[in-house]
């Protein structure tokens, strides 16, 4: 998700944060999906929100888009308060997907070349760390990025802050390497040491960053 520079978009908007959220909640029933969290996103920030399944990240995001609505809370985003005005705030974001749900009754030899079509090339290691570029790109040009992800090296190595969420709470929020830091504060260490590069960084330095089609 990512959000045109507050200053830009709306005369209200705080100088400081492209996203406010104070007391967020939401329910399904007895289902508390979003319990009450607080956070902020400053101007030009990639903020991480990571969890597990069902911690309540994609609610979160839902709501931060105007798709869904909360039940208690304020939420602004570029100055724009998300649940008296979604729409306004629509216009404001672009939401990026990192993967797509297959559809119901189609073979895998008929999903591979009807995928391909929509985005005109194939998915390999290039084209995630293509992603990494769009992603500092689209900084660089001003816009805050909220993202959320299952790679932890790649919140890692995007990410500003990120705010680590289960069972509908924030339970840490900071920078990548302060909350490394403060693991191994407490005596973490682990049982086998990884190394400096991996197979992926060595297919990517051998055949480079650049997409190549066909």
């Amino acid at each position: 998700m990512t959000i045109e520079s507050p200053a830009a978009a709306s005369a209200e908007a705080s100088t400081a944060r492209a996203i406010e959220v104070s007391g967020l909640r939401k329910s399904y029933g007895a289902l508390v999906a979003v319990d009450g969290i607080s956070f902020t996103v400053a101007q030009n920030e990639i903020f991480g929100l990571l969890g597990p399944n069902g911690a309540g990240k994609t609610t979160t995001v839902e709501i931060l888009e105007g798709l869904r609505g909360a039940d208690s809370g304020e939420v602004t985003v570029a100055g724009v308060d998300v649940r008296r005005d979604p729409e306004r705030v629509k216009a404001l974001i672009g939401v990026q997907l990192q993967s797509s749900a297959f559809l119901d009754n189609l073979q895998l030899a008929e999903l591979i070349p009807l995928f391909a079509s929509f985005y005109g090339r194939r998915v390999d290691p290039q084209a995630r760390r293509n992603l990494w570029d769009l992603v500092q790109t689209l900084r660089s040009q001003g816009r805050s990025i909220v993202l959320t992800t299952h790679y932890m090296e790649e919140a890692e190595a995007l990410c500003d802050r990120v705010a680590i969420m289960d069972h509908g709470r924030i339970l840490q929020l900071d920078t990548p390497d302060n909350l490394i830091q403060r693991l191994l504060d407490k005596g973490f260490r682990r049982a086998k040491v990884e190394r400096e590069a991996n197979l992926e960084d060595v297919f990517i330095d051998l055949t480079g960053h650049e997409l190549r089609e066909g």
